[in-house]
């Protein structure tokens, strides 16, 4: 690596390939062959995702992450190529559209000299045509119906769990993105209710706020990341949350969920099998 430079080159990138090979695993060997193989080695996460089977992009940030650490096993790593950056280079969108994410230069020219994947993405076409397809099409359509449904039945849950006891209402807002897709952020949606114990120095009963913060995932979603626990924590304390959830959905069945804990120094998360320790 140029220590000058600061920036990591096409040697560095086929020794850690070479070193890492025998590592990876089917999901990132397919990942890294689908982006090398997109026109331009530029796609969104959610664009890879989907053309993979996957159903949001966080499973795209999931498998680089993984890929990544594998990778920079033996490298002095600079800064600005930590996480999924030391595959990938973002490029900031126009309003309303999703990050792309272009493969590193210096890891395409290693793709290509080591000779990884076919020819044909050499010549700027896309191999994979089924993930540009009518079934790629499709998969976005499905997302985006999986994602409201998983919402909806999550809403549900909630209100079974505290028909009993009402009041004080809980209400919900939503987050979507543009075209009812996935919005930006690890909160999904948000219950808020006015508190109406025992008042702090200063308030009156029903001038506090209590908030849950909670992450829903529907059909066969990837699994909140490490950082996303940790960020979801940060929301959390920043907007005084009384708790984290994490909601998942498959069509079906109900909802189950789970509570962000701390265990053993470590962010985990824990099902929960009765909502109202939470909304009552």
């Amino acid at each position: 690596m140029s220590r000058k430079a600061n920036t990591l080159t096409l040697g560095d990138y086929e020794s850690a390939l070479k070193r890492a090979e025998g590592q990876i695993s089917e999901a990132e060997y397919r990942f890294l062959q689908t982006h090398y193989q997109w026109p331009g080695h530029t796609a969104t996460a959610t664009e890879l995702a989907l053309a993979l089977g996957y159903r949001e992009y966080r499973a795209t940030n999931l498998i680089y992450g993984r890929l990544a650490k594998k990778l920079q096993l033996g490298v002095a790593v600079p800064r600005g190529y930590g996480g999924i950056g030391f595959i990938v280079v973002g490029e900031r969108p126009k309003a309303g559209e999703h990050w792309k994410l272009r493969l590193r230069p210096e890891l395409a020219a290693a793709l290509e000299q080591l000779a990884w994947f076919p020819k044909v993405a050499r010549r700027g076409m896309a191999v994979d045509r089924a993930a540009k397809g009518p079934n790629y099409k499709k998969r976005f359509k499905i997302a985006i119906h999986t994602g409201k449904w998983a919402v909806t039945m999550t809403k549900v849950c909630i209100r079974q769990a505290i028909a009993h006891k009402p009041f004080p209402f809980w209400h919900f807002a939503t987050f979507a993105g543009p075209g009812g897709r996935e919005a930006r952020g690890v909160v999904d949606l948000i219950a808020i209710r006015k508190d109406h114990g025992t008042p702090r120095n200063g308030l009156k009963r029903g001038d506090a706020l209590q908030i849950v913060l909670i992450q829903v995932k529907g059909g066969i979603a990837a699994k909140p990341t490490a950082d996303d626990a940790k960020r979801l924590r940060i929301v959390a304390r920043q907007h005084g949350a009384r708790e984290v959830l994490l909601a998942a959905w498959k069509k079906g069945k109900a909802a189950r969920f789970y509570s962000l804990r701390k265990k053993t120094g470590a962010l985990t998360w824990i099902e929960i099998t009765d909502l109202r320790t939470v909304f009552c």
